[in-house]
């Protein structure tokens, strides 16, 4: 049984108290009440007994093998289901905070990648200008060459004259 039908389910049991306005019900009743399985109806009462939503009031031995337990609604969980919106409100809230996390750790792999990226970007345009700069040396070392030719080729045609 999946998380929202379980708490579906013990929203229901918690609402099986309200609407019968009964001060002790039997896991048996509340199962043919809501017609949903014995055992299914057994846990989820036993969990709501432990976050004290409902007390445990009185256990019937009905067999050798099974013990019938009687319930009642507790104040905390009459304030659970009506005030708070039940376990079904519980679940929605729990999900939203899911989804929360779930796209801020996405938020910080986007932002991680952006940022790695521009480094990327940024190292390939220092590659570039290292390049520029090197063909500007280039270029420049060979002005030098050509204007130490010229310096030489000048100075040979005035000694010629």
């Amino acid at each position: 049984m999946n998380k929202k039908r379980k708490a579906k389910v013990s929203d229901l049991i918690l609402k099986c108290f309200i609407d019968l306005d009964n001060v002790g019900l039997s896991c048996e009743d509340i199962s043919k009440e809501l017609n949903i399985e014995y055992d299914i109806i057994n846990t989820i009462a036993d969990k709501l007994i432990y976050d004290k939503y409902l007390e445990n009031v009185a256990d019937v031995k009905i067999s050798k093998f099974k013990n019938e337990k009687i319930v009642a609604l507790l104040p905390k969980g009459r304030y659970f289901l009506n005030q708070e919106g039940g376990s079904i409100s519980s679940h929605n809230k729990y999900i939203k905070r899911q989804i929360w996390v779930i796209a801020k750790i996405i938020t910080a792999i986007l932002n991680a990648t952006a940022i790695l990226l521009l480094a990327y970007w940024n190292i390939s345009e220092i590659r570039k200008y290292d390049n520029l700069e090197k063909i500007l040396i280039d270029r420049d070392s060979m002005i030098f060459e050509l204007n130490e030719k010229l310096n030489k080729l000048d100075t040979l045609k005035m000694n010629d004259y």
